[in-house]
């Protein structure tokens, strides 16, 4: 199985101490970041937009995820290497990819000197409760892709759209449901994100 020319991990080097990685989210791949991380490369800092494990083939290999700790594994391991490598590193991560900086910083004890995370339950955490109940009942492992439509046809150029469209019409619904489900009976340390937040401000107050 081959990856797509729209797979490929976008990397551009500005010879800065500042890095902004991008992750992308289920199903999505490193072009559909691609406007965003050139707009951010405008300002002098290296930006970089992975592959997240799986991706950039199909629904088949993509649905063969067992747990999410495999992205989020892969994002702690990533954003660490940033981090040796560049005095600042700031993440910006849209639905599994934001879920995967958060558990970085919440689950991981981790820290970014900043962070945007965009939809980090998406469309599951609205309707867990019964999702989570198919699941249980059916046994439903993967279940018709939520994240792409019509409407995306007004967002990423068509070859991409139809690429898209056609290798991934499904996504893995089992692991999603487990990893909100373990989330939601664990909890949130709300001390730590009050923490995580007030550390933010400060910095963002001290930029002049």
């Amino acid at each position: 199985m081959l990856k797509s020319k729209f797979s490929d991990d976008i990397i551009i080097e500005n010879n800065s101490t500042t890095c902004v990685f991008l992750f992308h989210g289920l199903s999505a791949a490193p072009f559909e970041l691609k406007d965003w991380t050139e707009k951010i490369a405008e300002l002098g800092v290296d930006v970089k937009a992975p592959l997240l494990p799986l991706h950039g083939v199909n629904s088949e290999l993509l649905c063969s995820a067992e747990s999410a700790d495999l992205f989020y594994d892969f994002g702690r391991k990533y954003i660490e290497e940033l981090k040796e490598k560049y005095q600042t590193v700031i993440g910006l991560g849209i639905s599994l990819g934001g879920g995967t900086i958060f558990d970085y910083l919440v689950n991981k004890g981790g820290n970014l000197d900043a962070t945007i995370m965009l939809g980090t339950g998406g469309f599951a955490a609205k309707e867990m409760d019964f999702l989570v109940w198919l699941v249980r009942i059916f046994n439903l492992k993967a279940m018709r892709n939520p994240f792409i439509d019509q409407y995306d046809k007004l967002l990423v150029p068509l070859e991409y759209f139809n690429w898209k469209m056609e290798n991934f019409p499904k996504v893995p619904v089992e692991m999603l449901m487990k990893a909100l489900y373990k989330q939601k009976k664990e909890g949130i340390d709300t001390e730590l994100i009050s923490k995580i937040i007030t550390e933010y401000s400060k910095k963002v107050l001290s930029i002049k």
